[in-house]
């Protein structure tokens, strides 16, 4: 009786083993660098679009007044001169050849409302219309920055919100962190999005991460949360665990008067970041910062789901980052492509990585 029980047991354990086993593993395969040669690092952060049957990298030059399309994988440059003078858009959103959004700084204020740029560089169209304010907020377009999505006729963008998180009870209620815009009426509605129990009682980075997914629904998150949050409808939503391994607890901020406490949170304290859809390999991929001694750089993991939200894995940043947008990685069809900031001032750099699941 007790050889088939310890039997039974080495059995058992076998098969346990073997399940941890089957487990899939994320990696990354480096492919190869691209250097793209600038005449000046006064450029806007770069944006990877897909035109066509064409990839481009597209930034903004400050320096030569003008919006620059980089050819992928030949690197053939295009650029398009900006023909108004008076005023210069800070950022930038492609949507076709021929249909350029661009995003002004309009009487000292940014992103007042976005236009529509030919490929001459001429404004062919204002939404002067989308002038909209949420009763916490105003909708102000950083594609550069925040995230920014175009479906069908709608274009997604980020709220920016008045108020800031001066004391807990900022976190107990819904907030519009997101606007849908028709660009053919201009009619605007928004999307309530409420903090999760964890946020409550307490003081946290207050910042909306997300992205439309697979069907056009929004998946979002927040910095202090182990969720992501699968928003269909307005009121429908599905919570599913997507936590690094690389962070254990997130404590909250002390105070946010004081400012070396913040400065201190906001530079130390481990936190979720971006959440990305990979069309191209149907993969979902949320970005998390965790703790680093070195104050100039920045550790980051890539935690890669499918498109059932089922975490297959995570995996580290090939290098480290500065802890900024730069950090964020550019999806193109061959591969996540990170920016890459070790190089000469006039160079702008990616090293190009596969994503591997086994």
């Amino acid at each position: 009786m007790i050889s088939i029980t310890i039997f039974l047991y080495i059995f058992l354990s076998f098969l346990c083993i073997c399940a941890e086993q089957q487990k899939p593993t994320v990696s990354l395969k480096f492919l190869h660098q691209i250097n793209i040669p600038i005449n000046s690092t006064n450029i806007s952060f770069p944006l990877l679009a897909y035109i066509g049957k064409q990839e481009f990298i597209s930034y903004i030059s400050y320096h030569s007044h003008s919006l620059e399309f980089v050819e992928l994988p030949s690197l053939k440059k295009q650029s398009i001169s900006f023909q108004s003078k008076q005023n210069f858009p800070y950022s930038h959103f492609p949507v076709s050849k021929d249909s350029i959004i661009l995003c002004y700084q309009i009487e000292g204020e940014w992103g007042k409302f976005p236009s529509l740029m030919d490929k001459t560089g001429n404004i062919i169209k204002e939404y002067s219309q989308i002038k909209q304010v949420a009763e916490d907020g105003k909708i102000l377009f950083y594609p550069h920055l925040m995230p920014t999505y175009i479906s069908a006729e709608y274009l997604y963008a980020t709220i920016n919100l008045f108020d800031y998180p001066r004391n807990r009870d900022y976190f107990s209620v819904p907030h519009k962190f997101i606007s849908k815009t028709n660009l053919i009426n201009g009619e605007t509605t928004f999307a309530p999005i409420q903090y999760p129990q964890s946020y409550q009682g307490h003081l946290w980075r207050e910042n909306l991460e997300w992205c439309l997914g697979k069907n056009g629904e929004i998946v979002y998150s927040f910095p202090a949360s182990s969720f992501l949050v699968i928003q269909d409808t307005l009121i429908s939503t599905k919570l599913y665990k997507a936590n690094s391994i690389r962070i254990d607890t997130i404590k909250p901020l002390a105070s946010w008067e004081d400012l070396e406490v913040k400065i201190s949170y906001m530079r130390n304290t481990p936190f979720y970041k971006e959440v990305i859809y990979d069309k191209y390999r149907n993969l979902y991929y949320r970005i998390a910062k965790y703790a680093n001694a070195d104050k100039d750089k920045a550790k980051y993991s890539l935690i890669v789901l499918n498109d059932a939200f089922t975490k297959l894995g995570e995996v580290d940043f090939p290098f480290d980052m500065v802890n900024d947008k730069r950090s964020v990685p550019l999806i193109s069809k061959e591969g996540i492509y990170f920016r890459y900031l070790d190089v000469p001032n006039n160079q702008l750099s990616f090293k190009v990585y596969q994503v591997l699941v086994d």
